[in-house]
């Protein structure tokens, strides 16, 4: 009904005639709203064209009922990796409403914790990314945390008396203790997760290429 000239059900691949074809993909609020979101996602990406950028603007938090989904920067900085022929070059968030404090979102890999944010108000994730290489055919992102405490168990060098111990570990103190840290992760404005930015500094190019 808007005049669009390629009508596509994000839910099944594109055709080949769109991949790697555009300098810029934006996906203003559309992602939400798809069920099949891996697919959705790698269409958006593969539609990308080497040294393109994908930008990517979806709710975060308070809009239950906005669409199927809300995100987490931990998905956007996992699947716009590298090894998925992508890197990350910027982050934001911000709250709906008059003058929006606009803040840079930290890497959870980098800072070692969940990054949760506590907010009153409808919040968004503005994500860009530069597509820098080829796409892979399978890479499955796993989160960050879980990803370190795997690779620890698994390396040569692991305790086994403490891996013992772990396993002995009740399940009810590991809750306890995993309840704990998403508390201490969902505070507002934590330092390590967040970087008050000057929007309009951003959106001009040598803010942006200093970001980036």
């Amino acid at each position: 009904y808007e005049g669009a000239t390629v009508i596509q059900d994000m839910n099944e691949p594109i055709p080949k005639v769109l991949c790697n074809r555009f300098t810029a993909v934006i996906d203003g609020g559309s992602l939400e709203h798809v069920f099949n979101l891996p697919v959705a996602m790698r269409n958006c990406m593969s539609m990308v064209a080497e040294r393109g950028y994908l930008v990517s603007i979806v709710p975060t938090n308070n809009l239950m009922g906005h669409g199927f989904y809300q995100f987490s920067p931990e998905l956007y900085y996992r699947v716009l990796c590298p090894e998925n022929g992508f890197r990350m070059v910027m982050m934001l968030t911000a709250e709906v409403g008059y003058r929006p404090r606009w803040l840079a979102v930290s890497d959870p890999a980098i800072v070692g914790q969940r990054v949760g944010f506590r907010t009153t108000g409808a919040t968004y994730l503005y994500v860009l990314a530069q597509r820098i290489g080829t796409l892979t055919s399978a890479i499955t992102p796993q989160q960050s945390d879980y990803r370190e405490l795997w690779s620890a168990a698994q390396s040569p060098s692991a305790n086994p008396g403490l891996n013992r111990w772990r396993a002995r570990v009740p399940q009810a103190l590991r809750e306890a203790r995993r309840r704990i840290v998403d508390a201490r992760a969902n505070s507002r404005h934590r330092a390590a997760f967040f970087r008050a930015v000057d929007i309009d500094d951003i959106i001009s190019h040598g803010s942006l290429a200093r970001l980036g």
